[in-house]
């Protein structure tokens, strides 16, 4: 494929085509979260360990408080225990509190009542997560009972190259809500320079803002050119870029997009597809004057943007759109 001016859906073809060594990396769980696993997590051991008590009271012998009542004490080896403490190994019931008085039952209990028995939760060798499961901050909870101190994650891809200084801290930005980082040699080149030398199989993408971005090898590595403008930059890396990066690290490629309906209408050509950045207020989408969309400024004013397909001419006041929110 060599192509001089490229469809958007071309480039996502050129993209998905791209083959990249599947990296692994260990974190604690705590980093783990928004990361893919890279192999089924099994649990090392049942969940609980033990028997626990699932109220505040006293651990008991079930049998020895058959027949105990208010005008029926009965006397019992009775151990306080809190809410999840292990209960002791000759213990398989917890009576509350008020139900033990001066070392003596005043009421029954069955054989496993306010217990959590050991392995209820989880048995051991149990696939907790599959691979390619993406963390949540609630599964680190689960890892954190199971004392898990290191999880085997897709790493993200290593990007080298280089963009121009103005935008050295918003690729960092996004490199890492990507989960991927800057090395000195690595899979992939991010530039905003061509170079001599340089084998560009896509020279320009029917895209507007952001058309301005070439597709090839550097020293035979995959190589993504971003265009030299704040604006045609993200929204370049927004669609192809982080498609890319996603991928490669087990995520979902989209981002966050919500429904919204237009405020007013917005102007498109057949033939490219066109970015038209938005604010929203109340499930409404208002486009960005023209003179407000240019550069960084209109990055910032804006909260998303929609995309027009290039076989469409623009979209009426009224219409529901879905828009992509940016640097989510």
């Amino acid at each position: 494929m060599r192509v001089d001016l490229a469809s958007v859906e071309q480039v996502f073809a050129w993209l998905d085509n791209l083959k990249f060594p599947i990296a692994a990396a260990t974190v604690e769980p705590s980093r783990a979260v928004g990361r893919a696993l890279l192999i089924d997590f099994r649990s090392p051991h049942g969940l609980p360990q033990h028997n626990i008590a699932s109220i505040d009271g006293m651990a008991v012998v079930a049998a020895h408080t058959l027949g105990a009542g208010p005008y029926n004490p009965i006397k019992v080896q009775a151990h306080p225990v809190r809410i999840g403490m292990a209960v002791p190994q000759d213990c398989d019931a917890v009576l509350p509190v008020d139900a033990v008085q001066h070392g003596m039952a005043l009421e029954a209990v069955a054989s496993g009542e306010h217990v959590m028995a050991a392995g209820s939760q989880l048995r051991r060798g149990e696939c907790l997560f599959s691979a390619g499961h993406v963390l949540r901050p609630q599964d680190v909870a689960v890892l954190s009972e199971l004392g898990i101190e290191g999880l085997t994650v897709r790493a993200g891809l290593l990007v080298c190259g280089g963009v121009h200084a103005a935008f050295s801290e918003l690729a960092l930005a996004l490199l890492g809500r990507d989960l991927s980082q800057w090395d000195t040699s690595g899979d992939l080149v991010l530039t905003s320079s061509p170079l001599p030398g340089d084998d560009w199989e896509i020279g320009a993408v029917a895209l507007r803002p952001g058309g301005a971005c070439r597709f090839g090898y550097r020293a035979g590595l995959p190589a993504i050119c971003l265009p030299q403008d704040a604006l045609g930059f993200t929204i370049a890396y927004d669609l192809f870029v982080s498609r890319l990066l996603r991928r490669m690290a087990g995520l979902p490629m989209g981002h966050l997009e919500i429904e919204a309906r237009l405020a007013g209408k917005l102007v498109s050509s057949i033939g490219h597809t066109d970015i038209a950045l938005v604010t929203l207020n109340d499930g409404v989408a208002t486009p960005l004057a023209w003179a407000e969309t240019g550069g960084a400024a209109g990055l910032a004013r804006a909260d998303g943007f929609v995309i027009v397909p290039a076989m469409r001419e623009g979209m009426p006041p009224g219409a529901l759109v879905s828009v992509r929110l940016l640097a989510t």
